[in-house]
Formats: structure tokens, C-alpha cells, sequence
């Protein structure tokens, strides 16, 4: 039996095949990157990624719902990306935190007065000694 698709479709559909490959490969070396640290390499990589992801839904839906479950794949990569990202984010910001914390507790300590009320005591100023 003859295939059914004809050679435009072939085309659309192999091409969509090599680009969901190419996106899976680009989603696993962002996770690597990531994980490494390697953030400055993020965003060329990001925008090639980008770039193929604009070529396979230029292909049409038809040639990309036949790629089935590399799409599912791709979601789940870019999910797991976005998790990873979002957690080095999250850690960046808690990283700041704790330094604004370091640099308050050097200025100034907090105690407690006689009723239990909050007290904040200034550092002494530099090259004096109590």
C-alpha cells in the first residue's frame, strides 16, 4: 500500500522530527548548563532554542501533531527547565537575603529591654572599642 502521505507532507514531517530532536538535545544541555552554574551560556542557548521551536510551529500543526510524544517530551524537558531555573532563581534571592542580613547584623544588634520589648543597639563606630 502506497504511503499516504505525499512528498510535501514527508518533508514537513521529517523536518519536524529532526527539529524536535534538535529541541529535546537543546533542553537537556540547558538542564546541564544549569546545573553546572554555566548561566552565562543560557541565553545564546535559549535563543537558538527559541529559534527551532519558531521553525517546527511554522511547519503546521499537522506535521507537528504527528510527532506525538517527542512533543510530550519537549513539554515535560521545558517543564523540568522551568523548574530548575525558577529554584536557581529562588536561591539567588535567598542568597541576597541572608547577605542583607549579615551586613544588618554588623551595623547594629538586636536585643531586649526589661519588659521584653525589642531593643536595636548600634555597632560601635569604627576604631572605637567599649
Amino acid at each position: 500500500m502506497p504511503d499516504a502521505r505525499t512528498g510535501g507532507d514527508a518533508r514537513a514531517s521529517d523536518a519536524a522530527s529532526r527539529l524536535a530532536d534538535d529541541i529535546l538535545e537543546a533542553l537537556d544541555l540547558e538542564r546541564a548548563l544549569a546545573l553546572d552554574g554555566a548561566f552565562e551560556a543560557l541565553g545564546d542557548l535559549a535563543a537558538a532554542r527559541d529559534r527551532q521551536v519558531e521553525s517546527l510551529l511554522a511547519l503546521g500543526l499537522g506535521a507537528a501533531r504527528r510527532l506525538g510524544p517527542r512533543l510530550d517530551a519537549i513539554r515535560e524537558a521545558a517543564a523540568r527547565n522551568m523548574a530548575l531555573m525558577q529554584a536557581a532563581l529562588d536561591g539567588a534571592a535567598a542568597g541576597r537575603r541572608r547577605v542583607r542580613e549579615i551586613a544588618t547584623a554588623r551595623e547594629s544588634l538586636t536585643g531586649y529591654d526589661a519588659a521584653g520589648a525589642p531593643r536595636i543597639h548600634a555597632a560601635p563606630a569604627a576604631g572605637r572599642r567599649a
